[in-house]
């Protein structure tokens, strides 16, 4: 195995997207919303579903079943979303990710951790941190931070600061 960052390490919450099982370390979740109620907007970024509300303030959705182009599907029954910490160009920022449902807490170490297999062309190329075999199966980790960084992501941003 290549050196991986030390970052990788540590426990993370898994969650599914399509059929593809996806890991966030734990530290950066404040919550998890379900059943998924969702405010509307009209002229929403790329990939973003809408917003929910949480202390009084609008965090944006992110729709990871878009943004990693599978089809779309209603919001029902196991969706949720994750309230989760991201580092922005201009600083942290709290952004919600629509999931197809939240599995288990899972620690990844250097002896279950493996770099991710290139994927030229692949939606999610440069998202991954990794991938982690746990008894639980495969989990592809998340990069939360290059996800923030990405167009979308920063469009998002703007346009909540506009809807507040």
């Amino acid at each position: 195995m290549e050196s991986t960052s030390y970052r990788t390490f540590g426990r993370y919450l898994t969650f599914r997207v399509g059929l593809e099982e996806y890991g966030i370390g734990v530290h950066r979740v404040l919550e998890i919303i379900g059943p998924v109620v969702m405010e509307e907007a009209s002229h929403l970024p790329p990939h973003t579903r809408g917003t929910v509300r949480l202390q009084n303030r609008a965090i944006p959705v992110f729709d990871l079943r878009s943004r990693f182009g599978l089809e779309a599907v209603e919001t029902g029954i196991g969706k949720c979303v994750l309230i989760v910490r991201v580092k922005g160009w201009d600083g942290p920022f709290w952004m919600g990710l629509l999931v197809d449902g939240v599995g288990t807490v899972v620690q990844v170490n250097e002896l279950n951790l493996e770099k991710t297999p290139a994927m030229e062309g692949d939606s999610r190329e440069g998202l991954l941190l990794g991938l982690a075999r746990c008894p639980e199966g495969v989990v592809l980790l998340l990069d939360l931070d290059q996800l923030a960084h990405s167009e979308e992501a920063e469009e998002m941003k703007e346009w909540s600061a506009l809807a507040g």
